[in-house]
């Protein structure tokens, strides 16, 4: 594995190398998890309502991928924010509104955005995990990526794509010493998400490291670590002035039954559930399971991953573990969030080097990683919520 510190700088997102393998990564994915969320999609009257759910448009194609909060994003493009609909932050919904006001229309949009999105940020991805751990690592974490076991929200009306595209873009242009193009997604990704203080600490980190190099600040620099705190804060302005003081991203989880908690509580409180059968479920089982994963790899590496990446995934998982849900299963959408803290495939496709010694361990992880990805997408073609 290369050390972070002697990374050569490659210019190119897209390169020879990585083309033919992203595409083929990004298409076959496409299809795979397509034809499970059908299958699920079609073992039911698509527009039967569900419980705590929107059924989705009235397009029989576009249905399944307009589910839970699909609804929210279609409804701030239609209509406008609502204090229920403050913590959705408004860049994906903008977009949308370019082709409303018709749902249909606007639904099509947003498959195609997360669609293209996801395209580019498998490039990135792979760029920069070459950089930092190689090419076998970064060939494998693409296909890990591309199929990972919550991909479908990755396909839907979801932020997901557009978010990993945005923040990978902010980090590789730090990385390239391309300080106010790093500024421009870092405030981007965080209009699309609420992890704009994530980003911004992440981006200190990663300035750091530029000097340790010899780079001293620059404008571009405190642009890029800002902005992402501006565009947090700004966003809780704008709703602050709309509903009055009460009103934020954070107060406004209440609705949909998140509140603070101490972050090893909702793990505890999920195994008990297992423990005690409760919790005899897939959504319990994968969403514990990806959250324990991810803190085991993050511990194990946590000396030769790049700092940033670090902090980036520890931030996502703190926040997550922080604000979680009051009632099981407690570690509810950690899977989801997940698939767009790239750090954490990075880390998976790393740590297959030392598991997968032979091809009979490399085809049993792939079968099951197929299989959780087959059952995810079918579940979400169902409108199980998972996340």
């Amino acid at each position: 594995m290369n050390s972070p510190a002697e990374v050569e700088i490659a210019p190119k997102i897209v390169s020879r190398s990585s083309l033919f393998p992203v595409l083929c990564a990004w298409v076959f994915s496409r299809i795979f998890i397509a034809a499970f969320v059908y299958i699920g999609h079609i073992s039911h009257p698509y527009q039967e309502k569900i419980a705590g759910g929107y059924a989705g448009v009235s397009n029989w194609f576009l249905n399944p991928w307009t589910t839970f909060d699909s609804q929210h994003f279609l409804s701030i493009a239609g209509h406008g924010y609502t204090p229920k609909t403050t913590p959705f932050f408004p860049l994906y919904p903008l977009l949308l509104r370019l082709f409303g006001p018709d749902e249909v229309r606007m639904a099509c949009a947003g498959i195609v955005i997360s669609n293209l999105a996801f395209l580019g940020a498998l490039f990135i991805f792979c760029g920069m995990t070459r950089e930092i751990y190689g090419e076998k690592v970064a060939r494998r974490g693409v296909w890990l990526l591309a199929f990972f076991p919550a991909g479908a929200y990755g396909m839907a009306v979801y932020t997901e794509s557009l978010f990993l595209v945005l923040a990978l873009g902010a980090f590789w242009c730090a990385r390239h010493k391309k300080w106010w193009s790093a500024a421009l997604c870092a405030v981007l990704a965080a209009l699309t998400r609420n992890s704009g203080p994530i980003l911004a600490i992440a981006l200190f980190f990663e300035w750091q490291r530029a000097k340790k190099r010899g780079e001293w600040p620059s404008l571009g620099a405190i642009a890029a670590i800002s902005t992402p705190l501006l565009a947090f804060f700004g966003t809780q302005a704008f709703f602050r002035t709309l509903f009055g003081a009460g009103v934020s991203s954070i107060s406004s989880q209440a609705v949909y039954g998140r509140a603070p908690s101490f972050p090893i509580t909702p793990l505890w409180r999920d195994f008990l559930e297992i423990l005690s059968g409760r919790g005899l479920e897939i959504v319990t089982i994968l969403n514990l399971g990806a959250t324990l994963l991810a803190i085991g790899l993050l511990w194990r590496h946590r000396r030769t991953m790049p700092r940033a990446d670090a902090m980036f995934l520890g931030g996502v998982l703190l926040v997550q573990l922080s604000f979680a849900r009051v009632w099981a299963p407690f570690t509810i959408a950690s899977l989801r969030y997940l698939f767009s803290t790239w750090p954490f495939t990075q880390l998976v496709s790393l740590e297959m080097e030392r598991i997968c010694i032979n091809r009979l361990r490399m085809f049993a992880f792939a079968a099951i990683y197929g299989l959780l990805c087959a059952v995810h997408s079918y579940l979400f073609g169902l409108k199980s919520f998972m996340g």
